[in-house]
């Protein structure tokens, strides 16, 4: 990897840390600096977000797709668990937090709810629609809408919601 000069906010990892390594120091100026304790959970999070983006990107066989990602991710959370457990990352409340990560395990089959419809608020002659009046959203953290058409040309708006108990 060749580094360009310019001005970085960059987690060093061992690729560029190597060409930092070969750089002549009397050419080039290498300003480092501790990442922020405050930011660090978002850094570092954001980080491992791209890598394990491109990694779940590279498991594509058509067949077992899905359960390959699923299991993987499920290993990351287990390790993470092990981790907790006995003791290592300083974590505090570590039984708590164990017990947090296991309820966020994906479930094997490797499926998203999509919807929650309250059956009692939809008349039994209509057919099955999506209807955001209906919808029992959790209080949470919106992280993307979508617009859709219904049969009749209406467009409504589902907003996919976050929880975080």
């Amino acid at each position: 990897m060749t580094l360009s000069f310019g001005l970085y906010e960059q987690v060093i990892n061992k690729m560029i840390e190597d060409s930092l390594q070969k750089l002549d120091t009397n050419l080039a100026q290498i300003e480092k600096g501790p990442i922020d304790a405050a930011e660090s959970s978002k850094i570092l999070a954001d980080y491992l977000t791209i890598i394990l983006r491109q990694v779940l990107s590279f498991i594509d066989n058509e067949e077992t797709m899905i359960q390959n990602r699923v299991q993987l991710c499920n290993d990351i959370l287990d390790w993470i668990i092990c981790g907790i457990e006995s003791g290592h990352y300083g974590v505090h409340h570590k039984e708590e937090m164990a017990l947090l990560v296991k309820k966020h395990l994906i479930h094997n089959d490797g499926k998203m709810l999509l919807a929650l419809v309250d059956k009692k608020n939809i008349q039994i002659n209509q057919a099955p629609q999506v209807r955001p009046e209906v919808f029992n959203l959790l209080p949470g953290k919106d992280i993307s809408t979508r617009k859709y058409r219904q049969g009749d040309g209406s467009v409504v708006l589902i907003k996919k919601w976050y929880y975080q108990p």
